[in-house]
């Protein structure tokens, strides 16, 4: 009976630490790459890998230094024809909340998402909050 219960212990200890960290699985596909949006639904929006960013699209290369090139709108119109611009900024990762400062058309936003989920190649993330920054 002890030998049982020493088994059970030692599986349980076990199969407890190998349970997949979701921390573990953002860091190794999210947000490293090229990410272009795929959908947006309410304060939820979807990226999905890809090797570049087509012309006058929306998405995000982050880079491993902590750096980022955001495509997004040229000027303040988004009655389409939308054209966009890549504009510089910086990004952090703080378990499953994500932080990005970039440059706009106007001056500098603040952006701060929460990373739902991370799979084959496509995220799911909710819009937190924002902050523009206008040039005077």
């Amino acid at each position: 009976m002890k030998k049982i219960y020493i088994l059970f212990v030692s599986l349980l200890v076990l199969s407890s630490c190998m349970g997949t960290d979701d921390m573990e699985m953002v860091n190794a596909e999210f947000p490293l790459g090229i990410w272009k949006q795929s959908s947006w639904k309410g304060e939820t929006f979807d990226l999905e890998k890809t090797v570049k960013l087509s012309e006058n699209s929306f998405g995000y290369i982050f880079k491993a230094d902590g750096s980022l090139i955001q495509r997004s709108n040229a000027g303040w119109c988004g009655t389409p024809p939308v054209v966009t611009a890549d504009y510089s900024g910086k990004w952090t990762l703080a378990g499953d909340i994500l932080s990005i400062e970039s440059e706009f058309w106007g001056g500098t936003q603040l952006l701060t998402w929460k990373i739902l989920r991370v799979s084959n190649g496509k995220a799911s993330i909710k819009f937190i909050d924002s902050e523009f920054i206008y040039n005077e």
